[in-house]
């Protein structure tokens, strides 16, 4: 049994060489390892970059013993450095020859495996289709949901409640989209928990009724006993001849609250009515004479006092439960909505035989959970013993339920498994990510086992003065954030919040990271500055104003457009950075030798090339011929964009008369000439035929488009319906998702979203908006309730939407729950953001008037201004003072000095395309497909009957099956039940194989005294193989044979098996033997 091993990785301190180092301890301990490792990271990019980074330093430690990780290596396994350099070279050898079990694969990969793996299990159909686009599915579930309406009335109902909501919230009674919004939910890890029991009890349509009929009951009776105080008081006050207005405060005092009771007044008590149980002098005021405080006197105690303490005291017991069922009533429906759609996603998932990836974790928990871990493994066809998990931060409940049972098995055997992780930088939670597991949930999991925390806690990413502000902004920030959380917490509720109280500190205990002295010292600079504004968007004005005086302003200190990353929330900042820097490029006030070139997810999208917007319409046009719409942008888009033609009256360009015939007037004869014969081209043909005609392949920055069109095209010809209509459908849906990959290499500054950052690094960083809210109050989001109230407790979940007011509800600990969360995310979103820089970070926020604590800018502007309060000692640690480096005038934050960068020389690019061919249908390379029945022999008599090719084929197939003479009759069956041989033919080879096979030469060659390797590559480098039909060995020696079936000799035949032995010998082996089997001839030359 071993400890799991737990590295708390903050950003830049290494965690990819720690995982490489575990994994190269792994591998020299055991050269097979490699098979029984599993190492499992969250993107593709991670993925190869692990794989690369672990062979590359394989190979660097098969050359020699100057590698960082030899010294550790050498110690921990006894290896001196030949040895070292002998065991890499064998890792190396196994790993590369065996590559497909060199197991590094992103979560979701694995888990794929293991999914079909279990087709039966889980009930699909053989040849099901991954799909990860569950926007697409949601959408057709809903329109299949919509087609019900007319007959499903209960269903009518609640949409119809949905679209009374929208419109009470000013927002547009059309409500699909609004609806595709609320239906992501049901991917959601916490309605899938719950999804089939909630299909379950809702199949009966009564069932929402019958719940909301017993909430209803408890807020009519909460309304009802307050109706009743409200008509007793005003009865008492008839009786004694009294208005309100002789009381204290009139309408808002003591008797203004009873008296409206029921009448359109607030049922809570205000401070006033509060402090006036039991106190006659506060019903009236000092001023009031003596008879009307004597009849309010009078007034109380014939009753108004005994109904004023009933209300408050009734109010303070049941209001929870009132205000829980209006937060319950007015979101109900939504259950009803999700249930529903949940059903027809799985309808049509059916129907369609997909299966959606997001179901992979559910499916494989209820798997998992009903089987033993080796059961596991078996179906899987892999035997993994250790197992390394990275950015586990992001790691779902139910991804982790699927591995847990994988990992305690590994641990209770004596294996090696870690994970890698940081909380601080999870920020995908609306992913399923729940930071929680690492922080909480790992030491309760493997207390049995024991755990091995340990944080690695040196940046050798950063400068030292990035790492230090670093330190200080996180340890304040979270340290003041923390404190406002537990200030909003009321003290009647704070005891069972306890733990919540710790928790923002606590995800940042370890926050504080050394500069390593080995370092290169470059001191690094750090600016945050704060904008005046009078409005929302002016502050954004001079942000975007300031822009280019920076980006101008770096480039002349040494820094290239590739070093600097300017950093967004969403797309919608990103287009308005890339907008600016464009416009501000083409403007007067250009400086020559800037390069303001950038890349950003708008400038990335297929569908804003003109080229591929173009060949779209092109493709619609051939299904929707009359659409005067797209001709207008055909006609448009050919003449502007493709041959450059400009008119003065561009509303020319979009116009297409009736009796004009656009393509006659516009486009070239090729085309027009042949518009029938193109409708009948196959889709890919079609798109490579266009490009061709209209000369689309003569603008080098159109190449990268086009190929990824075409590539898109051509991973559509391979769907069950690859025609031309499905495709223009599927474009229209998937234009706005579709790509295109950039190399890392090219020179332009990066625009990107925070989420999209994470695991890279830029030398400066700019994050241009920081300002959003900590808090997730103004979203629509909702929280999956499980409430534990007799009444509410009749459903196992329910969706509640997040707001302050659920603090005063049944859900109280969901909404603290909830807010604590948005509090670390957002604060993570910060700590992402300000670790990505390198050497360089520049922040901009809106300098509030307000000092309250809504959003990050009014957090940093309070650590800045208030950092002095705090204690320097942070764990044992000191921070560098932030109020030393505040400029209170300026109002903004400076630490270091920027200083001229020594230049790097120009980077190595790669060369660029000079051309992009468009090859028609009859030039293009001819490919032919191998099967295995490519050659028909069931026609054939006899083997002697087939043509010598054939012959020569079928006998080496044979003879690649055969490794020992007993193996003679396995091998013919096998090809005769692959229906390769008849029965004759079989009986005829067989008799062939075995008299051959006795012969005292090649007899011995057939025993099972050498290691047999029949039909292997021998890997040449770029790209060349040889593949010997033979070779056995024992020891140092190796004996190379070949078959020939044929009935000629050629020298051709002994050149081929030299240079096989060649191979051999350079293999190591010290006596290598080479032979030539005529198998027709019963002949063996030696070569």
């Amino acid at each position: 049994m071993s400890e799991l091993s737990i590295y708390r990785a903050s950003a830049g301190s290494g965690k990819t060489y720690t995982l490489t180092k575990e994994y190269l301890n792994l591998v020299f301990e055991d050269p097979l390892n490699y098979k029984s490792i599993l190492a499992v990271t969250f993107t593709n990019k991670a993925t190869d970059e692990m794989k690369s980074r672990i062979v590359k330093e394989i190979y660097l430690l098969s050359q020699s013993d100057d590698s960082p990780y030899a010294i550790e290596l050498k110690e921990k396994h006894n290896l001196n450095s030949v040895e070292l350099v002998s065991r890499a070279k064998e890792i190396l050898n196994r790993l590369l020859h065996d590559y497909s079990r060199f197991s590094v694969t992103t979560i979701d990969s694995f888990f794929q495996k293991v999914v079909r793996s279990f087709t039966r299990e889980i009930g699909l159909q053989m040849g099901y289709n991954i799909e990860l686009d569950q926007r697409r599915v949601l959408n057709e579930a809903a329109d299949l949901l919509f087609t019900e309406v007319d007959k499903d009335g209960q269903l009518r109902s609640w949409l119809t409640d949905f679209a009374e909501s929208k419109i009470r919230e000013g927002k547009n009674w059309n409500f699909k989209q609004e609806i595709l919004d609320v239906g992501n939910e049901v991917f959601k890890e916490d309605f899938k928990n719950f999804s089939d029991k909630l299909i379950d009890k809702l199949s009966d349509k009564n069932f929402l009724s019958s719940y909301r009929k017993i909430l209803k009951e408890i807020k009519d009776d909460f309304e009802g006993f307050f109706n009743k105080i409200g008509d007793e008081t005003r009865k008492v006050l008839a009786q004694h001849v009294l208005d309100i207005t002789e009381f204290a405060y009139g309408k808002s005092g003591v008797a203004g609250y009873l008296s409206g009771l029921g009448a359109g007044g607030k049922m809570e008590p205000g401070i006033r009515a509060r402090s006036a149980v039991d106190t006659p002098e506060k019903w009236t005021t000092g001023k009031a004479s003596s008879s009307t405080k004597q009849a309010v006197g009078e007034a109380c105690n014939a009753g108004l006092n005994d109904l004023l303490k009933k209300a408050v005291n009734h109010y303070d017991e049941q209001s929870m439960l009132y205000k829980s069922t209006d937060k319950t009533l007015s979101y109900i429906y939504t259950l009803g909505i999700l249930t529903d759609l949940s059903k027809k996603i799985q309808e049509f998932s059916e129907s369609e035989n997909i299966f959606l990836l997001s179901d992979a974790g559910r499916l494989l928990r209820s798997i998992i959970g009903d089987n033993d871990t080796p059961f596991i493994y078996e179906k899987i066809g892999n035997v993994y013993k250790h197992f390394m998990i990275d950015e586990f931060q992001d790691t779902s409940s139910m991804q982790w339920e699927s591995f847990r049972p994988l990992v305690t098995n590994s641990l209770a055997e004596g294996n090696h498994s870690l994970v890698v992780g940081d909380v601080k930088q999870s920020i995908y939670r609306w992913r399923n990510g729940d930071w929680k597991i690492l922080s909480e949930q790992l030491d309760q999991d493997f207390q049995g086992f024991g755990v091995n925390g340990m944080t690695l806690n040196y940046n050798w990413r950063s400068s030292k003065n990035v790492i230090n502000y670093n330190n200080s902004v996180f340890a304040l920030g979270a340290q003041i954030l923390q404190n406002e959380y537990n200030a909003s917490i009321p003290a009647d509720i704070s005891e069972g919040l306890a733990e919540e109280q710790e928790k923002i500190t606590g995800a940042y205990q370890d926050v504080y990271q050394h500069f390593p002295e080995s370092k290169e010292k470059f001191p690094g600079y750090v600016k945050a500055h704060f904008i005046e504004k009078e409005t929302d968007s002016d502050w954004v004005e001079k942000v975007l104003e300031d822009l280019p005086l920076r980006i101008e302003h770096f480039q002349e200190m040494g820094y290239q457009a590739r070093d600097i990353s300017i950093l967004v929330r969403n797309g919608k900042e990103g287009g308005l950075i890339a907008d600016t820097l464009m416009a501000y490029r083409a403007s007067e006030n250009a400086k020559e030798g800037v390069n303001y070139d950038v890349i950003s997810n708008d400038s990335l999208y297929l569908k804003n090339s003109s080229v591929i917007s173009f060949l779209t319409h092109l493709l619609t046009y051939f299904v929707y011929p009359d659409n005067k719409i797209n001709l207008g942008f055909l006609k448009q888009e050919y003449q502007v964009y493709i041959q450059n033609q400009q008119q003065e009256d561009e509303d020319k360009l979009y116009t297409v008369s009736k009796d004009e015939n656009t393509f006659e007037s516009v486009f070239p004869d090729e085309f027009t000439a042949n518009i029938p014969a193109l409708k009948r081209q196959a889709l890919y043909d079609l798109v490579e035929k266009l490009i061709h005609i209209f000369k689309l392949n003569e603008r080098a920055q159109d190449f990268p488009f086009l190929e990824a069109f075409q590539d898109l095209v051509l991973g559509f010809t391979k769907t069950d319906a690859p025609d031309l209509n499905s495709f223009v459908d599927y474009w229209a849906e998937r234009k706005d998702k579709e790509v295109i990959s950039v190399s890392d290499q090219q020179d332009a500054i990066r625009i990107m979203t925070i989420h999209k950052s994470k695991g890279l690094e830029f030398k400066v960083v700019i994050l241009p908006f920081c300002n959003w809210d900590l808090d997730n109050a103004r979203h629509t989001n909702i929280l999956w309730c499980q409430p534990k109230v007799e009444g509410f407790n009749v459903l196992d979940v329910l969706p509640v939407r997040y707001s302050s007011s659920l603090k005063e509800t049944i859900y109280y600990q969901e909404y603290f729950t909830e807010k604590l969360q948005s509090y670390i995310d957002n604060l993570n979103l910060l700590y992402v953001a300000q670790t990505r820089a390198e050497e360089v970070f520049i922040s901009y926020s809106p300098l509030s008037d307000k000092r309250d604590l809504k959003n990050i800018s009014d957090l940093l502007l309070f650590i800045f201004e208030n950092s002095d309060n705090y204690s320097s000692d942070f764990n044992g640690n000191k921070i560098v003072s932030l109020a030393q480096n505040w400029n209170k005038e300026g109002k903004y934050f400076e630490l270091g000095e920027l200083k001229v960068r020594v230049s790097e020389g120009p980077q190595k690019t790669k060369e660029k395309r000079s051309e992009y061919p468009a090859s028609l249908l009859d030039d293009r390379l001819k490919l032919r497909a191998h099967s295995a029945d490519y050659f028909d022999f069931s026609e054939a008599e006899s083997v002697e009957t087939f043509s010598p090719v054939s012959r020569g084929n079928i006998l080496h197939q044979l003879f690649q099956l055969i490794e020992y003479k007993e193996d003679v009759n396995k091998a013919v069956s096998q090809l005769q039940f692959e229906g390769k041989l008849d029965q004759i033919q079989a009986q005829e080879v067989s008799l062939f194989a075995k008299e051959l096979l006795n012969g005292p030469i090649v007899s011995e060659w057939f025993s099972k005294d050498w290691t047999v390797v029949n039909e292997r590559d021998i890997l040449l480098g770029k790209g060349e193989v040889q593949r010997p039909d033979r070779v056995i060995y024992r020891g140092k020696e190796a004996v190379v044979i070949d078959f020939k079936f044929g009935k000629k000799k050629e020298n051709s035949h002994k050149k081929q098996v030299l240079a096989y032995k060649k191979l051999i010998q350079q293999l190591g082996f010290e006596k290598v033997k080479a032979f030539v089997l005529y198998g027709k001839l019963s002949e063996i030359e030696e070569v």
